[in-house]
């Protein structure tokens, strides 16, 4: 039997379990990728991963699922009250973080019904534009603007499976990723 490989870039991020990120899809079971705590107000989850290959990055577009055990009430982030979901992108170059808004998404407004959501937005035109050099860290952070009404966890991010695949894109990015095995005989 012969393995061989292909090589693969990717633009798209896929989130696993905090700080984990895979640059190819996702293949296996739906994991929870981050549990909101019981405190007031939003709670900040970061992934990261270091650039390979140098890239013109142009924007950012994020899907990620939300699951709720029980009905929440939405908070808001960045000021915005209709704002489940926010994206920053920290690019880290030399010791010297730049941090880029990534657009901001909504599960619903007032009260969220208890169930998954999928939570779907894009940074604003030329909010984010950057260049991407070999060795630079980027730090993907979503904030979770909800208000949990108890003591135990009711809110995840989920991912990690083909049909929960929560994952961040930037327009651009063009690293070499894992690939996949193909064997044949």
């Amino acid at each position: 039997m012969n393995r061989t490989t292909a090589l693969l870039h990717s633009d798209t991020a896929h989130l696993l379990a905090a700080p984990r990120i895979n640059l190819t899809a996702p293949r296996g079971n739906e994991t929870l990728i981050a549990t909101k705590s019981p405190a007031a107000g939003p709670e900040t989850f970061v992934w990261n991963f270091t650039v390979r290959q140098a890239a013109n990055v142009t924007g950012a577009h994020t899907a990620a699922w939300l699951r709720l055990t029980q009905s929440v009430a939405q908070s808001g982030a960045n000021n915005d009250p209709g704002c489940t979901l926010a994206l920053t992108i920290v690019v880290r170059r030399n010791g010297t973080d730049t941090g880029y808004a990534g657009g901001c998404g909504p599960a619903g407004l007032g009260v969220l019904t208890p169930g998954d959501h999928l939570i779907e937005f894009a940074a604003g035109p030329g909010a984010f534009v950057t260049r991407l050099l070999p060795h630079d860290n980027v730090f993907v952070e979503l904030t979770l603007a909800i208000e949990l009404p108890g003591l135990g966890a009711t809110a995840f991010l989920v991912g990690g499976s083909a049909d929960r695949d929560s994952w961040v894109r930037l327009d651009g990015l063009h690293d070499p990723a894992p690939p996949p095995l193909h064997e044949s005989t």
